[in-house]
């Protein structure tokens, strides 16, 4: 049975007061418990974007000192929301997937998750927005004149109804001339921070889906929980990733807003010290329809290459400028591409090893592994598309969805993105304690002080999880046993003061 911590410390201080020695050599530490996951980074395969997409990832990484990892996630994202609506892959009656994807980024503030989403993320959705919005003053001028017009014959047929019914007379009817057509929205291919209101009539107007960006996701998925206005923003979020549909009623617009296809992808980064928060409430199956990057780091170093933005822009335009099915009724719908016969059989037998490992997963991972089959399909449909917008101009949009592109992202789901879950769930398993040790150790890290106290850690450190004495002192007698803290010994006078520590110098030579 452990002692209770109280005895412990009353231990500790009489074995000091009994001659512990400040100068007896030091362990050394234990420096992995810095890392928030003992998963290791899996490796991106490269070769499943292709040539052209495999040469351009590697000069933007490189150009911006980032992994390539975080180069790859938000092209894989951008180029599924450019596809949109427009195109949905189907693999067998009854089972069609929107290309949306939802990507995270994960990693520190000196990683190059921000810098490496920069190329796609702004550069070269910043020029295809341009291209999209290339008609929009003139539609903008056209809709102006026929709206004062409309404005003109209602006035006139409000007079009418007036006079009508002050003489006695039948109500003349609204002529249809006298209702303006809905303003035009200014295309584009992203959002940045809007409300669900807003997201909705964007969408009302730009029926192919759009990118929401989000630098920091952590804090904007922590308040979709907030319960406002009568209830929160999850649902709408967890169907803008199904692409179906969605009537948003609000107090604020007297008309309600329907979207027939809600499609959404969605970007953002999020820092490891965030995860623990992000992933505690998770079960409605949210997060688990992200697909997350978490790289090792670069090297930072001068680079000798960057991507040519141009021929990213000419590619992926092509995407941006696929059209959605416009039915006689003026109903704009999804165009189907199916799966190829032969590429079918993966997808079943991917699926039915999905289920097989959903037995004995984790909530977090189990979730995960029943979305898997669903984000092969859409990235298969992507791959397929970045193939072939990157290649021959002259060359006919894809037919089918290819047994080479549902192998492609078969390996890129088994054999990166699962590990990459795995990677940031697996901080979220670990108990409290070495949690609490992680924070405190990384908090040594960034302030260097040679000693450390129970008491001004807690008043003064302000760290997530020990804002009390007890947790403080359990994290410091775990650092104890990993060789990073020693209890300080009798001073010969006054005594050491109560849960004072001393810092292994040790740890400045294996942390630079």
């Amino acid at each position: 049975m452990t002692a209770p911590a109280d005895v412990q410390d009353i231990v500790r201080e009489a074995l000091g007061g009994l001659g512990a020695d400040a100068d007896a050599p030091w362990p050394e530490p234990v420096i992995d418990i810095l890392n928030r996951s003992s998963a290791p980074p899996p490796a991106l395969p490269l070769a499943v974007f292709g040539d052209f997409w495999g040469r351009w990832l590697e000069g933007a990484a490189e150009s911006t000192n980032a992994p390539v990892d975080y180069v790859a996630l938000p092209l894989l994202v951008a180029a599924s929301s450019l596809l949109g609506n427009a195109r949905w892959v189907v693999a067998w009656r009854g089972w069609a997937e929107p290309p949306v994807l939802w990507g995270a980024s994960v990693g520190n503030p000196s990683s190059g998750k921000t810098s490496g989403a920069t190329p796609i993320m702004r550069a070269v959705l910043g020029e295809i927005e341009h291209h999209l919005a290339r008609d929009h003053p003139e539609a903008l001028k056209s809709w102006k004149e026929i709206a004062s017009i409309a404005a003109a014959i209602n006035k006139q047929w409000e007079k009418d109804v007036a006079r009508a019914v002050k003489n006695g007379e039948p109500v003349p009817p609204r002529p249809n001339e006298a209702i303006a057509p809905l303003k035009p929205v200014m295309p584009r291919a992203r959002v940045m921070d809007s409300t669900i209101e807003k997201l909705t009539e964007i969408l009302a107007g730009t029926p192919k889906g759009l990118l929401c960006v989000r630098d920091e996701l952590s804090a904007w998925l922590l308040n979709l929980s907030r319960y406002a206005n009568g209830g929160t923003d999850r649902p709408f979020w967890l169907e803008a990733w199904s692409g179906g549909p969605m009537r948003i009623d609000r107090v604020k617009n007297p008309d309600p807003i329907f979207v027939s296809h809600l499609s959404l992808a969605l970007f953002g980064t999020v820092q490891p010290d965030r995860l623990d928060d992000l992933l505690t409430d998770s079960d409605d199956g949210l997060i688990s329809r992200f697909l997350w990057s978490w790289p090792a780091s670069r090297p930072f170093r001068q680079p000798t290459r960057d991507a040519d933005i141009a021929a990213a822009v000419r590619s992926l335009t092509r995407l941006a400028d696929l059209r959605m099915v416009e039915t006689e009724g003026g109903e704009l719908l999804p165009s189907y591409v199916h799966l190829e016969d032969d590429a079918r059989a993966v997808v079943e037998d991917f699926g039915r090893e999905m289920q097989e490992r959903e037995g004995t997963a984790s909530p977090l991972v189990k979730s995960t592994l029943g979305k898997a089959r669903g984000q092969v399909l859409r990235l298969a449909i992507t791959l397929e598309y970045l193939w072939w917008c990157a290649g021959d101009p002259a060359a006919p949009e894809p037919d089918r969805v290819s047994r080479r592109a549902v192998q492609a992202a078969t390996g890129l789901v088994d054999g990166y993105f699962l590990p990459g879950a795995a990677r940031v769930f697996g901080d979220c398993a670990v108990s409290i304690e070495e949690r609490n040790m992680r924070t405190l150790a990384a908090w040594i890290v960034h302030q260097r002080p040679e000693r450390v106290n129970v008491s001004l850690i807690r008043d003064t450190a302000r760290l997530t999880g020990l804002r009390e004495s007890e947790p403080i002192k359990q994290a410091c007698r775990g650092l104890e046993e990993a060789g990073w803290l020693r209890a300080a010994p009798f001073t010969g006078q006054a005594g050491r003061p109560r849960g004072d520590y001393l810092v292994n110098p040790r740890l400045w030579e294996m942390i630079p």
